[in-house]
């Protein structure tokens, strides 16, 4: 059963090779193994991430150093990853690799990440957990110079900054795709992201303990909603056909439309040296715990496997000429796995319905700017996810102080907390750190927003806490770090599982726009 859920996951992503594995983290530790990583390495990571990215580099003795993430993805910043990559070739200290992550269902930008690493010859590994079923587009024309704006990088393709207003393109010039207009939805915050979809129940790593449907053996998170707790992690009462309208948007799903433009579809993590993926119980799939590596080298793929299992030799008696790993996955875990697969494009159709719900309730609603989806690629959206604006107070101050980070009480513009008079947003003081002022935890003003919904039976959570502000990584070299750290100080995951239904949605929508209105 194992071969077939790797035969079937080679079928439905189109990268050559595969190796089912007992988790995600099991996938980059293998990699990291026969890449040889070891004390003095250094390894370059996405900081706005899940620790499991790193962490198995770091246990091995590497390095990490951290590269922030860019406004119109909030995957990792390939501006950024250039200048740490110039850098380290000065210092004759390139990385070992890097770990470049698709977040929250979304590509990081392949395009223009995947040449970078090649022209310094450093393996990329694409930690595509959180999106499989997502799609990046190779455009006719790629990988242009990024033009630069006063804000920043200016949006890409038919891209998205966080400015933009209900269905325009930003008022800026466009990077990496110059001439490639994308087929979208229209959105509040610009194109449509019509992504969706993780389980609240649950800390972001973790697989919690609520019955699923959909995942017979599973022990799934869930999202309190009405009278109850209503099913929601990867669980999915799929009542939503292939062709069913999104949120009575009257388009096929998404996840089924190709993408204009495009001058070759490819599925999340066909790119760079290999990806791993995730079937832990709150991802788009989930087989209760499991991962997979896939590769278009058979080699890096077939070694994984030996490794797997203890690394034994192929003779008939038990042989072994070097340490391996107890990573394999079980037949069973494999066979829910191949269920699950079947089931992946009514999943997706579902998840990216439920973020049109999200999108058709809080467009327009003050202070609420919910994940662009990037131009150059299609998101799975695994998970919805919102950013607040803190509510003005006199003078231009937010309410709470800030609303997010001790720095951040000066006015709080576009969404996104600034620092103080004549600082660029998101860049601390000197001497702050960028420390939050409860410790370093999610902002104050997401927090009692959270806090507010959870009285409501509503669970929600901050976005991932950036690398470098995890106190495990005191002390790492971050590149930028400015924007993973206001993402991080204003950004809620919403509820977001699939077996959400229109009115759920709706009751937590509510829920949140009373919170807002009553701040």
């Amino acid at each position: 059963m194992v071969d077939r859920f790797e035969r079937a996951f080679v079928e439905r992503t189109g990268i050559a090779h595969a190796c089912a594995l007992s988790s995600g983290t099991a996938a980059l530790e293998l990699l990291f193994h026969e890449l040889g990583v070891g004390r003095g390495d250094r390894v370059f990571c996405s900081d706005l991430t899940f620790i499991s990215s790193i962490a198995p580099a770091v246990r091995r003795g590497a390095e990490p150093v951290f590269i922030d993430c860019d406004e119109t993805s909030w995957t990792m910043d390939p501006d950024l990853l250039e200048e740490a990559l110039v850098q380290a070739a000065a210092e004759g200290r390139l990385p070992k690799a890097v770990v470049a992550v698709d977040l929250y269902g979304q590509c990081c930008d392949y395009g223009r990440i995947e040449p970078l690493c090649e022209r310094y010859g450093v393996p990329l590994i694409v930690d595509a957990a959180e999106a499989l079923g997502a799609v990046y587009c190779d455009h006719p024309v790629v990988a242009m110079a990024s033009v630069k704006t006063g804000a920043g990088r200016a949006s890409a393709c038919a891209g998205h900054a966080m400015g933009a207003s209900h269905g325009e393109s930003p008022g800026v010039s466009q990077d990496d795709h110059p001439v490639v207009a994308m087929a979208s939805v229209k959105t509040g915050a610009g194109r449509a992201s019509a992504c969706a979809g993780h389980a609240m129940g649950a800390s972001h790593g973790e697989s919690p303990g609520v019955s699923q449907d959909d995942h017979p053996v599973v022990a799934m998170a869930s999202v309190k909603t009405g009278a109850g707790r209503a099913s929601a992690c990867a669980g999915h009462a799929m009542g939503a056909s292939h062709g069913d309208r999104l949120g009575g948007a009257g388009l096929l799903p998404s996840s089924l439309q190709p993408l204009g433009g495009c001058k070759k579809e490819r599925a999340a993590g066909d790119a760079g040296w290999a990806a791993v993926f995730s079937f832990n119980g709150n991802k788009i799939i989930t087989t209760s715990g499991g991962g997979m590596i896939a590769s278009r080298d058979a080699g890096v793929v077939e070694r994984a496997r030996k490794r797997a299992q203890q690394a034994r030799e192929p003779v008939v008696w038990y042989e072994h000429r070097e340490l391996g790993y107890n990573h394999r996955m079980s037949n069973l875990v494999a066979a829910v796995g191949v269920g699950q697969l079947e089931a992946l494009e009514r999943i997706l159709a579902k998840k990216r319905q439920i973020f049109e719900w999200y999108r058709e309730r809080l467009e327009g609603v003050p202070g609420v700017r919910l994940m662009p989806e990037a131009g150059y690629g299609r998101c799975s959206r695994w998970l919805t996810v919102a950013l607040l604006r803190p509510p003005s107070g006199r003078n231009g101050e937010c309410k709470n102080g800030g609303g997010a980070d001790e720095w951040a009480h000066g006015a709080c513009e576009g969404g996104l907390a600034r620092g103080e008079p004549g600082e660029p947003p998101g860049v601390p003081p000197s001497g702050r750190n960028g420390e939050c002022k409860n410790g370093g935890g999610a902002g104050e003003w997401v927090m009692r927003v959270i806090e507010a919904l959870e009285r409501e039976n509503i669970e929600s959570r901050p976005v991932w806490k950036p690398m470098h502000l995890q106190p495990v990584f005191e002390g790492a070299r971050v590149i930028g770090g400015a924007v993973g750290e206001r993402l991080f100080a204003n950004g809620v995951c919403l509820p977001s599982g699939a077996g959400l239904e229109r009115d759920d949605v709706a009751r937590i929508c509510g829920v949140l726009v009373s919170v807002l209105e009553s701040a």
